[in-house]
């Protein structure tokens, strides 16, 4: 299958990701951390939970089987204790993912212009799009951008972002990196919210290098023709997550799914139909289009899904993506994105939705070039 390219675009030109090389499978942390965290009233709650979640296992950076980071060594640890431990891996998972994305987009760290870094599990002063600059053998004067604590659907906030810094010139090369270690900021607390959290996520860094008009030797994987953001009215308390003394308490109301999937076919139709910059857009939207939902959970798959009248096939690599590696928040996104571009049956079309405190959702149009690639 061949796509017109339209030259004015960006494009994402090179992928990486990382893990931690710990893996739990779900039911190896049921047995080992569930009676740490689970009260005596939930059991049968939590166990409904974990035969639902639809996670084969995680990448944990902090392995609690471990007995020099065990949830009951976690309990007599301050937060600046575990955030001196994410910061250690923070910038070796970041340093891979950005490693891989350069050499595949096969430029010179030099070229690139433009440093933007996402993260909502734990903070670093000076920044990692600082710290990494001399690592990566990127510029002194590289313009670095941060988007931090802005949950799951930073994402596709960064992709925007880069999708407008790659639109302002055509010199611009912009690295993107979103990293994640959630599992240093598990709470010591038995509040059911925390056991949601403790077995939906997991850890991981994923990015990519952005740029428009193509040089030579440069490979599309994906070309953005357009992004939208929306900040939904009166749903700030559908998820809260806050720094506390026992580590991050997040909060998600039962009602966050449902409101996700009420707003998003409305969402996607404003994107499609009027954030797309005069491109040529697709005009099925079932038959002509692959779906990149933050996996979130399985509830937020399938209710999007319904709502868009999609089938959960079309959704595959959100659920590849939930089933391998659970939610690893704004790194999920581009992990389903990174799983889509191995498709040999792809759709010429994907469209990409996250969603964050706010509640705001962000979301991409994207043409796919993978394909050509892959042949």
């Amino acid at each position: 299958m061949t796509i017109q390219i339209n030259e004015g675009n960006p494009f994402i030109l090179g992928m990486g990701i990382s893990n931690p090389d710990n893996y739990i499978t779900t039911e190896k942390f049921d047995e080992t951390i569930s009676k740490y965290i689970v009260a005596d009233d939930m059991v049968d709650k939590a166990k409904a939970l974990i035969n639902n979640i639809c996670i084969e296992g995680r990448h944990l950076s902090r392995d609690f089987t471990h007995i020099d980071s065990s949830y009951l060594l976690r309990r007599h640890q301050t937060i600046g204790e575990v955030n001196k431990v994410y910061i250690v891996d923070a910038l070796k998972l970041t340093e891979i993912s950005c490693l891989k994305a350069i050499q595949e987009w096969g430029g010179s760290p030099k070229d690139l212009t433009h440093f933007v870094t996402a993260t909502c599990t734990g903070q670093m002063v000076p920044d990692i799009n600082v710290q990494l600059i001399p690592t990566l053998g990127l510029n002194e004067d590289i313009h670095r951008v941060s988007s931090n604590f802005n949950g799951c659907c930073a994402g596709y906030t960064t992709m925007r972002i880069a999708t407008d810094l790659a639109r302002a010139n055509k010199n611009h090369r912009v690295l993107v990196c979103c990293t994640e270690l959630c599992s240093h900021q598990v709470p010591t607390s038995k509040d059911f919210d925390i056991v949601i959290a403790s077995f939906l996520f997991g850890d991981g860094s994923a990015a990519y290098v952005m740029g428009s008009e193509l040089r030579e030797n440069e490979k599309p994987l994906f070309e953005v023709i357009g992004t939208h953001t929306a900040v939904l009215p009166n749903t700030q308390h559908l998820m809260t997550y806050a720094i506390t003394s026992i580590g991050w308490d997040m909060h998600l109301d039962p009602l966050l799914g449902p409101t996700v999937s009420k707003n998003s076919k409305e969402f996607i139709r404003k994107m499609v139909e009027e954030k797309c910059n005069e491109n040529a857009i697709p005009t099925d939207l079932v038959g002509e289009c692959e779906y990149l939902i933050h996996p979130g959970g399985p509830g937020i798959i399938r209710g999007i899904c319904k709502s868009l009248g999609i089938t959960e096939q079309h959704a595959r690599h959100s659920w590849n993506i939930l089933k391998k590696y659970g939610n690893m928040s704004s790194a999920s996104v581009l992990f389903t994105m990174n799983s889509a571009r191995y498709d040999t049956v792809a759709k010429p079309y994907s469209i990409g939705i996250a969603m964050g405190p706010g509640l705001v959702v962000e979301g991409v149009v994207l043409k796919n070039h993978y394909m050509n690639n892959n042949n």
